[in-house]
């Protein structure tokens, strides 16, 4: 579906519930998107958001659950409450440098979320922003943040790492990261965060070794649980044909033979390595 140019404004709950509306291109005419305008649309798979509007309101994408990609313009100063919530298909986001406050739950259960890009500018985090995205494995909190609210990572179980300059402060309560068993807070020495972490027993880096740490990881183990499975390989099946998102990390680890392409060939290795056999030619032999 085309929305034409000329038209400034997407009213509230225009095409909420269109469940068959899988694709919908928005102009940049077009200043004001109201609040629940995309709300269960469940087929739709991606979105523009032009660089006009404003606000982002509340509920405007909730339970969009095949939504993939979600260009969010510059321009934009603030996600609203439960904007993208229940958004499940959601793969990666980038919150660009317009935006200064992310409301409470923005992203509440979008289990699929791996990466999150925040730009300096950002200010405020709400209560429960990323509550409950259960992919993303690391995150890095801009210096113009003033504080991380309560609940905001509660239930990000796969988190281990997060990266936070000397200037934020942090909720006070345990309830921050609860639920987050893989966690480290890298941050430097004397620190808010080294403050919160001794106090709720979280483990603490420096700061300057979050970008290595994150980045490790084994040849092949594509889902980060330490073995080299059958499963991993199927996931860099997935990779191959366009339906699984890889992040950086991802993809380094799946291009086994090297060939900066991640083809099934490098499905077939990790798949025989998983069961014993090492092919010539691939970082698993060496």
């Amino acid at each position: 579906m085309v929305i034409h140019y000329g038209v400034t404004s997407i009213q509230k709950s225009a095409f909420s519930m269109c469940k068959k509306l899988k694709n919908i291109s928005i102009p940049e005419s077009v200043a004001e998107i109201g609040t629940q305008a995309f709300s269960y649309c469940r087929s739709l798979e991606k979105i523009n958001i032009p660089g006009k509007v404003a606000i982002i309101n509340q509920f405007t994408f909730s339970n969009c659950s095949s939504l993939r990609n979600a260009d969010i313009g510059n321009g934009i100063t603030e996600i609203g409450s439960y904007a993208f919530n229940d958004c499940t298909a959601l793969t990666n986001i980038v919150i660009p440098s317009s935006v200064k406050k992310l409301g409470g739950t923005a992203f509440l259960n979008c289990t699929s979320l791996k990466e999150v890009t925040l730009s300096e500018g950002l200010e405020n985090i709400g209560v429960g922003t990323f509550r409950n995205c259960t992919s993303l494995r690391s995150i890095s909190i801009p210096k113009t943040v003033t504080a991380i609210p309560l609940l905001a990572f509660d239930g990000c179980t796969n988190l281990r790492g997060i990266a936070v300059n000397d200037s934020t402060s942090y909720g006070k309560s345990d309830s921050v990261f609860s639920n987050c068993p893989k966690l480290t807070i890298y941050g430097n020495k004397g620190s808010h965060s080294e403050t919160y972490a001794n106090k709720y027993n979280i483990p603490f880096k420096p700061l300057s070794k979050f970008e290595s740490d994150m980045n490790s990881g084994k040849t092949g183990d594509i889902d980060d649980d330490g073995k080299v499975t059958s499963l991993d390989a199927l996931l860099v099946l997935r990779y191959s044909v366009g339906i699984e998102y890889f992040t950086e990390r991802e993809k380094n680890l799946a291009n086994v033979d090297g060939d900066k392409k991640i083809t099934s060939a490098d499905s077939l290795s990790i798949l025989r390595y998983s069961v014993g056999i090492k092919d010539k030619d691939t970082e698993f032999y060496k």
